[in-house]
């Protein structure tokens, strides 16, 4: 479980957690968690403060995706 007054509490789980942690979790790119996991077409995703980790369900792999700079 991570929790910050921005984001609130939110936890990972399985691939989703594994990935996170060899990232750095809360210290890493992504920042911490926004949302729990999300089912979309063809897998999953989880939102953190500055991206997502996306779970390919036919490929069973997670990518991990940084918003851009704006």
């Amino acid at each position: 479980m991570f929790y910050s007054v921005a984001t609130g509490p939110h936890s990972t789980v399985g691939m989703f957690r594994s990935q996170y942690r060899s990232l750095g979790a809360e210290r890493s790119r992504l920042g911490l968690p926004t949302t729990e996991v999300y089912k979309m077409t063809g897998g999953s995703r989880q939102r953190y403060q500055h991206g997502w980790l996306n779970y390919n369900q036919s490929r069973r792999t997670i990518t991990v995706q940084y918003r851009s700079a704006t």
